[in-house]
């Protein structure tokens, strides 16, 4: 049977989910431990028609809010909030992989012109392309994400990730849990420690087991040392959020024991 825990207003939860994080995996597994009387996911839908009234009914709120509306949420109620950061050179791959080989033809998505580039063009080149489409997707996405959309658009500028860089460990500080794809059975469980829920006995084996919405991968053999080398060139601030969200969960595991 599902846990139905009676979750105390204090212990009410924002999950500020950053496509291609692994979030989705996340999403589902939060639906099997607490049902979905208690999980609402997916909600950005709601935030984008200005609706937030739907978070008064659900203990646990999940979508692609970023840092405005998740700011706006969190006045409405103090919830423990909690994100999850990915390797952003390995985020750059699951988006190309999913815009190349999730997104069918029918859809309206299809028609962008950064997921036209994604079906048509390798790997190497795509991530090269003058689209703003691609480069907001690629370039230091958590970071203008979760910090909101008062920020510039040119995340790829060297100049701007200086001028940023400072802003990082005030923008962690938002969230009382921070996880990383890589580990994210570790990542659920001080999740569900922040908010007072037992954890289940194998978090691997579920986070297994549900849909992950993964896309096919392409030959890793594609993705070069000078594609690395230019994504990490210009995903500073993510690899900063990533590193401190890899320092916060080792914390995290080592306060729980």
């Amino acid at each position: 049977m599902p846990v139905r825990p009676p979750i105390p207003l204090r212990r009410f939860a924002i999950f500020d989910h950053v496509p291609k994080t692994g979030g989705t995996a996340l999403n589902q597994a939060l639906l099997e431990i607490l049902t979905s009387e208690n999980v609402a996911v997916n909600r950005h839908v709601d935030i984008a028609a200005g609706n937030l009234e739907f978070a008064e009914h659900y203990p646990i709120v999940s979508g692609h809010f970023g840092g405005t509306w998740r700011r706006r949420l969190q006045r409405r109620g103090e919830r423990v909030t909690f994100t999850v950061i990915r390797d952003p050179v390995e985020r750059a791959i699951s988006h190309y992989n999913y815009w190349r080989h999730r997104i069918p033809n029918e859809a309206p998505e299809f028609w962008w012109p950064a997921v036209q580039a994604a079906k048509t063009l390798p790997f190497a080149v795509f991530i090269r392309v003058n689209d703003m489409g691609v480069k907001q997707s690629l370039f230091n996405t958590h970071y203008t994400h979760l910090a909101g959309s008062s920020i510039s658009k040119r995340t790829y500028d060297p100049k701007y990730q200086t001028r940023h860089s400072r802003k990082i460990k005030r923008l962690a500080a938002e969230f009382d849990v921070i996880g990383v794809t890589e580990r994210l059975p570790e990542s659920l469980e001080c999740f569900l420690d922040a908010i007072g829920v037992r954890t289940p006995k194998n978090t691997r084996s579920l986070l297994d087991r549900v849909d992950k919405n993964v896309s096919p991968r392409f030959d890793p053999m594609e993705v070069t040392s000078g594609d690395r080398a230019f994504l990490i060139e210009r995903n500073q601030l993510d690899l900063a959020l990533h590193a401190i969200a890899a320092d916060r969960l080792d914390g995290a595991l080592r306060a729980r024991g």
